[in-house]
């Protein structure tokens, strides 16, 4: 349910959303929107969720920190942002997913700038470097131009299993591949497995008028299975979010993927037909999905871009998803922007001390790029974030 209740203006970025506006206090659930400061509210009303199998050996970490009774109701709050990476050289920083995974005492943070994939490492989320100075995986031979993970898991042996977004042709009219990539020496080196996941009306040629293709990975363990969740581009509709899954073991082998189609896991991961789950806002695109199991809510988590900001939305099997919600209202929806304005992207929900950027909790980071219409290239910001139970 939505309420728009009359307040004064109030700024968002900057401060935390939970604010008091004068003498009058913004109410649980709310964001402020537009420059009329109204404030949007929303309510998450749902049964009580079950509880997902228990993890096994092949499955996503066990949930920690769970409340007796998950909240079927519960708001959203962001507080002051902050630049990243500030002192670095690199550009266009972050654009897709970030991933994290711990392996021993270390937390190994995968963002992707430029053209590029990086890792960072370190003791915790707040002192994590580069390392090393140079891409772990990059664009091979023309036409590829792009190659960058979305997300990083660990794979059943130890290793690492990468899954990264491809591009070939120009930047305004690529075609996006989702493909798949194996470390045995904590991300450092790579062997690349060739493409996983391709659109299914892929335009190939490098004269088309927009991107097409499926790329914008973020990959989550679900049982025994990696669902990939990835944004399908093309074919005269507005871009959505599907999703395609594989066998943990097979999760990186170019065949052992299949997509979500029409109510059933039967479309091809190579070109086959698939069907939307987190379908289009108001008309307009999806995509940039950050999905995890958050221990708080008891529920799967997206965070995802569209026209006029972020979107929260979840789910209780990973497939069917509840009516999205605005928390992180845009100055201007993205039809709208002009050279000099404010543009915001690629989104990713993470809580550092959880053991990989699939699991989230109740609090964390809400990490993203901030850029200016015709001006500098983007960079990277966060802002924390906070679930609340709500009557």
């Amino acid at each position: 349910m939505r309420i728009l209740l009359a307040a004064p203006a109030l700024i968002l970025l900057g401060l935390a959303v939970r604010a008091v506006v004068g003498a009058q206090t913004l109410p649980e659930g709310c964001i402020a929107t537009g420059p009329d400061g109204r404030f949007l509210c929303w309510q998450a009303a749902a049964p009580p969720p079950t509880l997902p199998p228990a993890a096994t050996a092949t499955a996503a970490p066990a949930p920690t920190s769970t409340p007796v009774i998950p909240p079927t109701n519960f708001s959203f709050t962001l507080g002051p942002e902050q630049a990243m990476y500030v002192e670095l050289s690199l550009i266009h920083i972050p654009d897709a997913h970030i991933s994290h995974v711990w392996q021993g005492n270390e937390m190994r943070q995968f963002i992707s700038a430029g053209v590029s994939g990086y890792r960072f490492t370190g003791p915790n989320a707040d002192s994590l470097t580069l390392n090393p100075t140079t891409p772990v995986i990059k664009p091979g031979p023309l036409p590829n131009e792009y190659k960058a993970f979305g997300s990083v898991i660990p794979g059943p042996n130890g290793e690492l299993f990468g899954y990264y977004h491809a591009e070939s042709c120009g930047r305004g009219n690529y075609t996006a591949t989702v493909g798949a990539a194996v470390s045995v020496d904590g991300g450092l080196t790579w062997s690349d497995k060739g493409n996983v996941i391709t659109g299914y009306q892929a335009n190939q040629s490098c004269t088309k008028s927009r991107p097409s293709g499926a790329g914008q990975p973020s990959v989550i363990r679900i049982g025994t299975f990696v669902y990939v969740y990835y944004t399908q581009w093309g074919g005269g509709y507005p871009d959505t979010i599907h999703v395609a899954r594989a066998n943990y073991a097979d999760a990186v082998m170019p065949g052992a993927f299949t997509k979500w189609r029409s109510g059933n896991w039967n479309g091809i991961g190579l070109g086959g037909q698939s069907s939307s789950v987190i379908p289009s806002v108001l008309d307009t695109f999806a995509a940039n999905a950050s999905v995890s199991w958050n221990t708080y809510l008891q529920k799967y988590i997206t965070v995802f871009d569209a026209s006029k900001g972020f979107y929260l939305v979840t789910s209780k099997d990973g497939v069917t998803w509840d009516t999205p919600r605005l928390v992180f209202a845009y100055p201007k929806p993205h039809n709208q922007r002009t050279t000099g304005d404010v543009i915001f992207n690629y989104p990713s929900l993470a809580s550092p001390d959880e053991a990989t950027s699939e699991t989230t909790s109740k609090t964390g980071w809400l990490y993203y790029a901030k850029g200016i219409v015709g001006g500098t290239p983007h960079e990277m910001f966060r802002a924390p974030f906070s679930l609340e139970a709500m009557p």
